[in-house]
């Protein structure tokens, strides 16, 4: 089935918020302290108040279009809603839809929707769209910017998968879930009683539950578990990921070519999700060779993604570029420390002039970080490159400073 514009809004949306984390937390089991709570609650607060600076700091924020048609208020590129095959609706909700306060949160009934993003460079746009999923705490106008920057390096037009998320949202349920891993390790831990060793002298059992929880949560943090895990649960959007699984099968069974997906920030997560289900789908359907023969056509380009090629079926043909200064692809991407990525990214993040770690994560492309915002003409280029086929390979490039 072919993917056209829609001509009236769609019948069926994504479904919406999952609980609140306060109510998927639940009773703790075994014995019950407030310590840790408190030190979770916290943690909480300060990522919902680092989240409320940045988005208001952020220009592609400031403007949130309306209807099934977005154009571009320079007229450089327009977005037209397509009608996707396969449903979406049905898939898990969004576990990081952004919630009150965040300037993405009236887009975010638009989660999962297509658009097909056409700019003044036609070059080849008779070739098959390219297609490419947004990042993180992007409103539709900003996510359209982005894709249209690809679409004006590539030539080609750009079937937009819209990602409506909240980082805030997503480092919640991620801590909300190791909240409780770490609180049942700590309870276990304290039933064994008094205890004394060289390392931590004599400890009484609340001591032991207290030191037990922040290691645990030190170790989720700091160390590799903790970012997986966000990669799989609370980063892979499920109604987008659907979307773009969707957009790729259709372009698999209707040529022979080859098929384009790119993914900025989050959109790597949820492209490696998407191309997870798509090897499901072909496995079932095919058989595992037709499957690996059919995956070995389409080409991803993660750009500062969270995302490595392990987060994807084996066929795939994964390419990368990430800043050295950038704190996305060392927390869960291609340039991370692979004993303590947590750790690589908040030094990262805490070096002099490097904006919070931020900075050389949106200026990859230019329009990223608001119209009229310049992209690095590095990364530009190996855009233009794996897109005219050259496997670029994983390249961690030099910091771009306008």
């Amino acid at each position: 089935m072919a993917v056209t514009p829609a001509d009236r809004n769609p019948t069926t949306k994504p479904a919406l918020p999952v609980a609140p984390v306060s109510e998927q937390k639940n009773a703790s089991r075994g014995l019950v302290f407030s310590v840790p709570d408190r030190y979770f609650n916290q943690l909480s607060q300060m990522i919902i108040s680092t989240r409320k600076a940045a988005v208001q700091a952020d220009p592609k924020n400031s403007v949130i279009p309306n209807g099934p048609t977005v154009n571009a208020p320079d007229g450089t590129w327009s977005a037209q809603r397509l009608s996707v095959p396969g449903l979406f609706n049905l898939a898990q909700a969004n576990p990081s839809v952004p919630g009150r306060g965040n300037p993405a949160y009236a887009d975010r009934a638009l989660n999962g929707y297509a658009y097909r993003i056409t700019t003044t460079n036609q070059a080849n746009s008779d070739l098959p769209p390219v297609i490419f999923i947004n990042g993180i705490n992007t409103s539709l106008t900003g996510a359209s910017e982005t894709a249209a920057s690809v679409g004006e390096l590539t030539g080609a037009n750009v079937d937009l998968v819209y990602n409506s998320s909240d980082p805030a949202v997503g480092a919640k349920v991620t801590l909300a879930h190791f909240h409780e891993i770490a609180k049942d390790n700590a309870n276990g831990e304290a039933t064994k009683g008094i205890r004394w060793s060289l390392r931590h002298g004599l400890e009484f059992p609340f001591m032991v539950r207290n030191r037990v929880y922040r290691e645990t949560m030190a170790s989720a943090a700091f160390g590799q578990q903790g970012g997986e895990w966000a990669k799989y649960n609370a980063l892979n959007n499920p109604p987008a990921a659907q979307t773009a699984a969707n957009l790729i099968l259709d372009q698999l069974n209707s040529h022979n070519g080859v098929v384009n997906v790119a993914g900025y920030s989050q959109g790597g997560a949820i492209g490696a999700e998407a191309l997870r289900r798509v090897e499901a789908n072909l496995v079932a359907i095919h058989g595992r060779a037709k499957a690996d023969d059919m995956l070995s056509r389409v080409r991803f380009l993660g750009i500062g993604a969270a995302a490595e090629s392990t987060d994807f079926p084996s066929a795939v043909k994964f390419n990368g570029i990430a800043h050295r200064g950038d704190v996305v692809p060392e927390y869960f991407g291609i340039s991370r420390n692979r004993r303590a990525p947590g750790l690589g990214a908040i030094l990262k993040a805490l070096t002099p002039g490097n904006g919070w770690g931020v900075e050389q994560h949106v200026n990859y492309l230019d329009d990223q970080h608001g119209a009229g915002s310049a992209g690095d003409p590095l990364s530009e280029r190996l855009v233009r490159e794996w897109f005219g086929g050259l496997n670029i390979g994983e390249q961690v490039i030099r910091d771009f400073e306008p």
